[in-house]
């Protein structure tokens, strides 16, 4: 039998093995609890990671796509308004006009359409839409801050016709009225009496020395020979000597090459006599035939 002393040690003993035991398997568990813990916070941090990754893919894409639409958008702007800066000069509009002969395309090339329209019927068929063969350049000049240019038009007949190309805000533009000489009122309604009211005449002025009718007085009337391919009669325009419209026409046709200047005027006819037309003088309109 064992003592109680001996008892006393072996339950001790058995209790000190249990003790260490439990101690040991608490340790284990700690230890396997750790490493799951650190197992899992190295898979979120993985999933973080590849979370980013693909955020930052996904952004860095559309970036590059938005800046990849801009610059296409950029260059597709520029080409825009390369075309919209492209605009043809003076000449290559001229030359444009002379040559065609539908009208309404001759429309889109013209200052003033909508006036210009109201006028086509008093156009000559030659001014309308025969084309012109050939074109020179006379004179180029700035009005303003515009530029006109002006050529000469030969055709198959012979004649001459003066073409102005003015520049405008939507570009070279054709003055298609200058260009057929147009007048409010017919030239064979001018000189066979029928006309009342001054009408406005497109013409070369020259000085003129038939002082006739109600226009004997050399000291009240200057005289100008008026002409026109349009009007086979002769014509005489009169003007008061000191009256502003008279003197301006005098100056600038003793100022002109060859003495000979075109104007736009507002005549009143006063009948024929001695075998010419005339007429009186209301308004010197401009210096040429653009309005």
């Amino acid at each position: 039998m064992l003592s109680e002393c001996e008892n006393f040690k072996i339950d001790m003993n058995e209790s000190g093995g249990n003790e260490r035991s439990e101690s040991e398997v608490t340790r284990r568990r700690r230890s396997k609890s750790d490493n799951h813990s650190q197992e899992d916070q190295s898979e979120i941090r993985g999933c973080a990671v590849a979370i980013l990754v693909v955020v930052a893919l996904v952004l860095g894409g559309n970036y590059m796509l938005s800046g990849g639409e801009e610059e296409v958008v950029a260059d597709r702007q520029v080409v825009a308004s390369a075309i919209v800066q492209k605009e043809p000069n003076a000449e290559e509009v001229a030359r444009a006009f002379i040559a065609e002969i539908n009208v309404e395309k001759r429309l889109t090339m013209v200052r003033n359409r909508e006036v210009v329209k109201t006028h086509l019927s008093s156009y000559t068929e030659e001014a309308l839409k025969e084309p012109g063969v050939e074109i020179r350049e006379m004179m180029r000049r700035t009005f303003g801050d515009k530029e006109r240019t002006s050529y000469a038009v030969s055709f198959t007949s012979g004649s001459l016709r003066l073409l102005n190309v003015l520049e405008t805000d939507e570009g070279p533009k054709v003055d298609w009225d200058s260009y057929a000489r147009y007048c409010s009122v017919s030239w064979d309604t001018l000189t066979n009496g029928e006309s009342v009211d001054p009408a406005l005449v497109r013409v070369f002025v020259r000085p003129g020395s038939h002082y006739a009718g109600e226009y004997l007085d050399q000291k009240k009337w200057l005289c100008f020979q008026l002409e026109t391919p349009d009007c086979g009669e002769t014509l005489y325009a009169y003007g008061k000597v000191g009256e502003e419209n008279a003197e301006k026409m005098k100056e600038i046709v003793l100022r002109a090459k060859n003495y000979r200047q075109h104007m736009t005027l507002e005549l009143e006819a006063k009948g024929k006599l001695d075998g010419a037309c005339l007429f009186e003088v209301k308004r010197l309109v401009t210096v040429g035939w653009v309005e």
